[in-house]
């Protein structure tokens, strides 16, 4: 079984942005609400709101594609500040020379034992940095006790192996 996204019964009332998360949701996710993968999801969400702002809204002249590529002439350049979408954690490397996020396993380099490192973890991915350099990137799980291994971690450890 893969991503399932659960469908809300109720209509969201609070405000209009969590009204329009609500319809997006429900519009969307009602005739297919189970996928193999994230990006399977983000994939299908993708078309579907495609489909969404290419039709006329209640009270608009143009649909949402045509409004904004009349409105993109009139609007201002975006704050040169750039925005990390990511959250550091602080983790210690084991002795395995993995690192443990929400219960998954991740490998760093075997230079890095008994090391702590920081963590930037994205919705898709996590970045393992050592002394402001990044020393591992992997695909983020998101199941629990899984490991993402990647062999030229341990190069050393299977050339010691191997003599």
């Amino acid at each position: 079984m893969g991503i399932v996204f659960p469908i809300s019964t109720t209509k969201a009332t609070a405000a209009t942005d969590e009204e329009s998360v609500g319809f997006v949701r429900n519009w969307c996710f009602s005739e297919r609400n189970e996928f193999d993968s994230l990006e399977q999801a983000n994939e299908y969400l993708k078309e579907k709101v495609r489909g969404i702002n290419s039709r006329h809204v209640y009270k608009r002249e143009l649909p949402p594609t045509e409004g904004l590529k009349l409105e993109k002439a009139h609007l201002k350049a975006l704050p040169t500040a750039t925005y990390n979408n990511y959250i550091l954690e602080k983790r210690m490397v084991s002795k395995y020379s993995t690192v443990m996020f929400e219960r998954n396993y991740y490998s760093v380099p075997e230079s890095c034992k008994a090391r702590s490192v920081l963590l930037k973890v994205y919705p898709n991915k996590i970045e393992m940095v050592d002394s402001q350099e990044v020393i591992a990137t992997h695909k983020r799980i998101h199941s629990k006790g899984q490991h993402s291994i990647q062999i030229t971690h341990y190069l050393s450890t299977l050339d010691f192996i191997r003599n």
